[in-house]
């Protein structure tokens, strides 16, 4: 995946040039200096939508109409949320919650 490609998909920060931290949240432009410190694989997706888009993306229902595997499954490839093919429903939706792009439920 190229830079250019990469899409930050959880919340993160790095320190910047004058030692503070720098918040960074899911689909938000990464500056090079805070690239280069955020090396976890996991902090990154690819996404053929831009940033912007991703913020349209509606959740979908945690449970009844519109909640099934194949909704959650496809709000998270849109998110760059990485998935098994053996994941639940439920799996699929602590991965978002991991990944910055689902607020946890109370």
């Amino acid at each position: 995946m190229s830079e250019s490609e990469k899409v930050l998909v959880a919340r993160t920060h790095a320190i910047d040039e004058q030692g503070r931290a720098q918040h960074f949240s899911p689909g938000e432009s990464v500056p090079a200096w805070a690239r280069a410190q955020l090396t976890n694989p996991k902090l990154w997706g690819v996404s053929s939508a831009k940033p912007e888009a991703l913020a349209g993306v509606p959740v979908p229902a945690r449970s009844g109409p519109g909640s099934g595997k194949e909704a959650w499954a496809a709000f998270a490839e849109k998110h760059g949320v990485t998935l098994d093919g053996g994941m639940s429903r439920d799996d699929i939706m602590a991965a978002c919650e991991r990944a910055g792009v689902l607020e946890p439920e109370e």
